[in-house]
């Protein structure tokens, strides 16, 4: 089996998502493409004024929920978000999470390339046969 943090699998990035204990032990392939962090980013970035929950960015950015779960884990981490604890107090539901003025900060330049990378290519219309 590969070694991820040895840079075996350069398909896949572990940026560090803080797995409990026990999972981290066999999760020595679990993590994410730089792809699947430009994508929930590029979605955070388009509202970085909005509250996000984790279901939220998985529904904005087309990506699996436990995917989006490790990205927002290592941004969180970073600095670059903030967990909202008490938004809502009445609600035992999800967290809920906002970029933090040094996120916004860190990916404001982002948002441009962010943009051009999430539009699909206009596919050729096919020429009709009479």
């Amino acid at each position: 089996m590969a070694d991820v943090m040895s840079g075996e699998r350069p398909d896949r990035v572990v940026m560090g998502a803080h797995l409990p204990a026990g999972v981290a032990r066999t999760a020595a392939n679990v993590g994410y493409s730089a792809g699947a962090l430009a994508e929930v980013m590029a979605a955070w970035v388009e509202q970085r004024l909005r509250i996000w929950s984790v279901r939220d960015l998985s529904a904005a950015s087309g990506l699996n929920v436990h995917t989006v779960r490790m990205v927002v884990r290592d941004v969180v981490a970073a600095g670059h978000a903030a967990r909202m604890p008490g938004a809502v107090s009445s609600f035992p539901g999800p967290y809920l999470y906002r970029l933090t003025p040094v996120g916004a900060q860190a990916w404001s330049d982002f948002r441009s390339d962010a943009r051009l990378r999430r539009r699909p290519a206009k596919a050729e219309s096919p020429t009709p046969r009479l």
